[in-house]
């Protein structure tokens, strides 16, 4: 199970299993922090956004225009100097 703490801003994974054998009552769970994983992940899936937008333009400034829109948004600015 992959879950995020908004409090803290990151991400953990748990893992839970039994201790014992058949009929224990006991468990086990085991928890790990992914949060850069997730990080990892939400960024090339925002290169892989950028990209597809930029195979459709041949225009140069159109093209920087898409590029700073996105980073924009995925920065969370609503402009560029």
């Amino acid at each position: 199970m992959e879950n995020d703490n908004q409090s803290t801003g990151r991400w953990y994974s748990a893992h839970a299993t039994r201790k014992g054998g058949p009929g224990s009552t006991q468990f086990v769970v085991v928890f790990e922090d992914i949060t850069e994983r997730k990080r990892r992940e939400a960024n090339l899936t925002f290169l892989a956004e950028v990209d597809q937008a930029l195979l459709r333009l041949t225009d140069t400034d159109q093209s920087t225009s898409t590029v700073y829109e996105k980073s924009g948004v995925r920065l969370g600015v609503s402009a560029f100097a």
